[in-house]
Formats: structure tokens, C-alpha cells, sequence
């Protein structure tokens, strides 16, 4: 056994903030030999983004139905432990979902994993500057993100200027002054930033005043996903009609917090994303998917689920077996 403590790295960030984007760069340019071992955190039982991250020289495990800061702790615990003893890597890459708490989850690896088996490197929180601007003031498990002192990457930097970029990394810097490593990334670019020398303290009567001022701040604010942060999951065995979906995910209506879809059409697999306001459709590798199927999540306010699933189920069809 490796005594040496083994380095893992958080990719938090909220629900569409390009995590999963960077993760597969960071994947794609691991070193020849590195035993590398990903844990992939999606809230809901259907994992897309298990599905699109590449097959590689690397354990990949997933932990769905829920969040690995608060509901599935224990899980998210003994499954590092078991990839720390089964598997002996030289790294772990965690993504957390949209709705977790980044520095929590560092808390917890810290509280339960024996002391000298990991060493927190890295705490990486993406942030897309339009979310930043949408979601701040009024979602409180989106300045949670924000919690301790990690590492923020303002991603998707080519969709803004620099001035758009230093104008952001200002407002960010007024709302969190603790926060001193910023940094605009673009994923074709991308490079793991080098470890900080140490993670500097927070002090934990500050934090927690700041907190209950931001629970105080605005009664009508959706707070943690449970109570106000809902997601929809569909699935289906036939290959969708990619515009009717497209064009579903951008009618007028409830807002769309987050949506990804895959659809494994004959020959071809293929991507949606959409942030509430940009929709991405890209081809995925072939043979990323089983050939048929689709799958849709979707992430909403609680109150506009009903409505929103009213939308997308008829899209959705559940096909009867074949008679014998």
C-alpha cells in the first residue's frame, strides 16, 4: 500500500456551469501511467453525464439520487475509501453535482477519511458569469458555492469580453474579498492549475454570520434543493426528433434552470444543453451511447415542475413490448 497521501481534486460549480466540460479535458490530458480514479455525484437516477465522459485509463464510479454533501455523505465516504484501497490511485477527480456544496464536501473527506490517506489539492468551483448574474441574489444554494476559499474558474470565457470578464471577477471579489484565485478558462485551453500552498482559514464565526444573513435576506429566495430545486427525469426507448425537443427546452414558460438530453439516434448520438438561455447540440463519439433511446433531465423550481413535466412527457412515449 501507497502511504503517501493520494491528491484529490473537487470540480463543484452550479447546474450548467461547464463542469463536466473541464472534467473530460482534465481526463483527456492525464499523463501516460497515471492511475486516475473519477467520482461522478448526479442527483437523479439517470446519469448523463456518466454516460458522456469517455471511457479511459481510469476507474469511473457513480453515486446518483442525490448529493454527496449532505444526503449520500456516507455513500460518497465509503466509496472513496473503497477506490482508495481497491484501486490505489495516484489521484481522484470528484464532480459534484450542480446543487452541492463544494467545500463541504472537502469538509467531509476531511472529517472521515483517515487522516493521511488524501490530501485535499485542489477545490475547484466553475462559474459562468450570465449564471452568476441570474442566480446570485435570489438562489441561496448558488452562494453556497462560494463557501471557504476555493478556486474559482470563470468559465466559457470566450462567450464574454475581457472587459465583461473583469467587470464580473470584480463583483465576485466585492461579494467574497477572501476569494483571491479567480481565473477566466476556456476548455480547449483548459490546464489543472497548479496546487494553492495552502488552503487559507476561514474563520468559522464570520462564515457562519454570513450565512444566516443570507438565510434572512430574502423570504421568497429558493433555498436548498430539497425545498425548492426539483428535478425531472425522462426517458424513453425510441431516438427523439432532435428539434421538437430543442424547441420544447426554448418555448416561453417557466424558466429552465438547467436541461442536458441525449438521444442515440442510428449513426449518430447527440448532446443538448441548455442553460436557461443558451441551447448547445453537439455529436458525441460513436459508441458513447447504446444505439436507440433518449434521455432528458431537467432542473426547475419546485412550483413550475407540474407545468414543465405536463410539457415534455408526451415527447416521451413508453413503447409496449412486441408481442411474441
Amino acid at each position: 500500500m501507497n502511504n503517501t497521501p493520494v491528491p484529490v481534486y473537487i470540480l463543484g460549480g452550479f447546474l450548467g456551469s461547464g463542469k463536466t466540460t473541464l472534467l473530460n479535458k482534465i481526463l483527456k490530458d492525464l499523463p501516460p501511467g497515471r492511475r486516475a480514479a473519477v467520482i461522478l455525484n448526479e442527483a437523479g437516477e439517470v446519469s448523463i453525464d456518466g454516460m458522456i465522459t469517455p471511457g479511459g485509463p481510469y476507474t469511473k464510479k457513480e453515486i446518483t439520487g442525490g448529493c454527496v454533501c449532505c444526503t449520500l455523505k456516507e455513500r460518497f465516504i465509503e466509496g472513496l475509501l473503497s477506490i482508495l484501497e481497491e484501486e490505489e490511485p495516484d489521484a481522484v477527480y470528484v464532480e459534484s453535482t450542480g446543487l452541492a456544496v463544494p467545500w463541504e464536501m472537502k469538509q467531509n473527506m476531511e472529517r472521515y477519511i483517515p487522516a493521511g490517506r488524501i490530501r485535499t489539492e485542489q477545490v475547484l468551483v466553475c462559474v459562468d458569469a450570465s449564471q452568476f448574474r441570474r442566480f446570485h441574489e435570489r438562489l441561496y444554494i448558488y452562494q453556497r458555492q462560494f463557501e471557504g476559499t476555493p478556486h474559482v474558474l470563470l468559465t466559457k470565457k470566450n462567450l464574454y469580453s475581457p472587459e465583461e470578464l473583469e467587470e464580473i471577477t470584480g463583483e465576485i471579489r466585492r461579494e467574497y474579498p477572501r476569494l483571491d484565485r479567480i481565473t477566466p478558462v476556456e476548455k480547449d485551453d483548459f490546464l489543472l492549475p497548479e496546487s494553492a500552498p495552502a488552503f487559507r482559514p476561514v474563520d468559522p464565526l464570520r462564515n457562519s454570520l454570513n450565512t444566516l444573513l443570507a438565510d434572512l435576506a430574502d423570504s421568497k429566495r429558493m433555498d436548498h434543493p430539497e425545498k425548492g430545486i426539483v428535478q425531472i427525469t425522462l426517458t424513453s426507448p425510441a431516438a427523439l426528433p432532435e428539434h421538437d425537443l430543442a424547441a420544447l427546452l426554448e418555448q416561453d414558460g417557466p424558466e429552465i434552470l438547467r436541461a442536458k438530453a441525449v438521444i442515440a439516434a442510428p449513426g449518430e448520438n447527440r448532446l443538448l444543453q441548455y442553460d436557461g438561455e443558451r441551447l448547445r447540440a453537439e455529436s458525441l463519439p460513436p459508441g458513447t451511447l447504446e444505439e436507440g433511446g433518449s434521455a432528458l433531465v431537467l432542473f426547475c423550481s419546485e412550483q413550475d415542475r407540474e407545468e414543465l413535466e405536463e410539457r415534455f412527457t408526451p415527447l416521451f412515449p413508453v413503447l409496449s413490448p412486441s408481442p411474441a
